[in-house]
């Protein structure tokens, strides 16, 4: 029995060893032997083994239909950790009430979340508090100015993610308000002072300003209800111009900073994600069009249409997108009330 055992543990090692390794003698088949065992049985315990995921948010929880939720589950299945499968996935949002984000980094614990994905500063450091690993998605600020990590060459701790070092493009943004207002002597500033990458980047910008000349208006908040109080400073102190450095309390807010700095004829400037508006396709369609209305005419000249009804004809789609513009607006007014909605109703 011992002999067949060991030739049947030696034909393995045969076929599975350059033929100078099985020369090495038993001891090292052994170990050859209790690695590759150990390999196979960790593969199945990976394969066994029910990976928990959750998305930690200041505001709304991240739907998993969401573009960048699909984005995160589609990247984990490729490399193995499928939904369904071996993985879970859970979304968590503090809805604008930071003041619970210990109770909710608490509960993922006690569920056993093995990594939680998080936006935004607040979100990050109750789950770096508190124990949980940790990877920084978006708007975190400067890590190593946060004191979040230690450096970028060697972090320690139990966060990773995106560095997000934007305290230079709030400062360009303040730059290109220089460019377009000369004049402008001084600017209100508008931060969530409690988000300490945010504070940074205002700091950044406030010291940019003073450089330029130009006199801030520091105009902190911390919850929705501070920004009528930030615009009744505007009004008793009216600035020239408004820079507003975003995050998950001022992208809430956003409709009402802009509605008051369009009442106010007050020139502003906002992050990109509060002014994206989709140019870009705008402009590409735009083109497009360009090129083939001619193309379009001459077919229709060709076979003998009368060039007042093609005229017509290309007034068509002038009015289609003119329905579409109003259309549009009707729906952008509506989002934009329902985020302020539920911003006041964070309070």
């Amino acid at each position: 029995m011992g002999a067949t055992r060991g030739s049947a543990w030696g034909s393995f090692l045969w076929h599975t060893l350059p033929q100078a390794e099985c020369r090495l003698g038993a001891r090292m088949k052994r170990r050859v032997l209790m690695g590759l065992l150990g390999a196979s049985v960790a593969s199945r315990a990976f394969a066994q083994r029910i990976f928990h995921l959750a998305t930690l948010t200041p505001t709304l929880p991240m739907d998993p239909k969401a573009p960048p939720a699909r984005f995160l589950l589609a990247t984990l299945a490729k490399h193995g950790y499928r939904l369904g499968e071996n993985l879970t996935y859970e979304s968590v949002g503090a809805r604008g009430e930071t003041g619970k984000l210990p109770e909710l980094v608490a509960a993922l614990k006690s569920r056993g979340v093995d990594v939680v994905v998080t936006t935004g500063y607040p979100t990050t450091m109750a789950a770096q508090q508190a124990g949980l690993p940790t990877v920084v998605a978006q708007g975190a600020g400067d890590p190593v100015a946060t004191k979040m990590v230690t450096s970028l060459a060697h972090p320690g701790g139990n966060v990773t993610g995106i560095s997000d070092i934007a305290t230079t493009l709030s400062i360009k943004r303040l730059s290109l308000l220089k460019e377009l207002l000369p004049g402008m002597k001084k600017v209100a500033m508008l931060w969530n002072r409690d988000d300490l990458g945010m504070s940074l980047r205002y700091k950044a910008s406030a010291d940019a300003a003073q450089g330029m000349g130009i006199s801030v208006q520091a105009l902190g908040v911390r919850e929705p209800d501070d920004f009528e109080g930030v615009f009744e400073a505007m009004k008793r102190e009216p600035p020239d111009a408004i820079l507003m450095v975003s995050d998950a309390l001022t992208m809430l807010n956003r409709k009402r900073v802009i509605d008051y700095a369009a009442a106010a004829r007050l020139p502003a400037i906002y992050p990109t994600e509060v002014r994206s508006t989709g140019i870009g396709w705008a402009l590409g369609v735009g083109r497009l069009g360009g090129i083939l209305g001619p193309v379009i005419g001459g077919m229709l000249l060709g076979i003998g249409l009368p060039p007042h009804d093609v005229l017509l004809f290309a007034a068509g789609p002038a009015l289609v997108t003119a329905a579409l513009v109003v259309w549009l607006g009707f729906v952008s007014r509506n989002a934009l009330a329902r985020s302020s909605t539920l911003a006041r109703s964070f309070d």
